[in-house]
C-alpha cells in the first residue's frame, strides 16, 4: 500500500448524471432519513485490493453501529469478482458479528 504520509487527496470519479442529479438526489436521501427509513450504504471496490484493511475496518464499525439502529443498516458492497477481497469483507463481518 501507500504510506498515510504520501497520500494527499483521494476522491473517486463521478459520472455528470450522477453529479447533476447530486442536489435532488440528497434531498431524497434526507427525506427517507427523516422517515425512518433504513439507512442504505453501496461501496465499489477496486480490484488492487489497496482498499482492503480501511473497508474491513469501515465495514466492521458500520456494522457495530447498525445494531444501534432500529432498522439498522443495509450495506451493499461491490466487489466485482476480486474473491480475495469477498473473503476479507466477509471476515471482517463475521468478527464484528462475533463481538456484538
Amino acid at each position: 500500500g501507500v504510506p498515510a504520509s504520501h497520500v494527499q487527496l483521494v476522491g473517486h470519479f463521478v459520472p455528470k448524471p450522477l453529479a447533476d442529479n447530486a442536489i435532488g438526489d440528497s434531498i431524497e436521501r434526507i427525506r427517507r432519513a427523516e422517515q425512518g427509513h433504513t439507512r442504505r450504504f453501496l461501496f465499489s471496490v477496486g480490484g488492487a485490493g489497496g482498499q482492503r484493511t480501511f473497508l474491513s475496518k469501515m465495514l466492521s464499525g458500520l456494522a457495530h453501529q447498525s445494531w444501534d439502529l432500529p432498522r439498522g443498516l443495509h450495506i451493499m458492497v461491490n466487489i466485482g469478482d476480486h474473491e480475495f477481497m469477498r473473503s476479507t469483507i466477509l471476515l471482517a463481518l463475521s468478527v464484528e458479528a462475533a463481538r456484538v
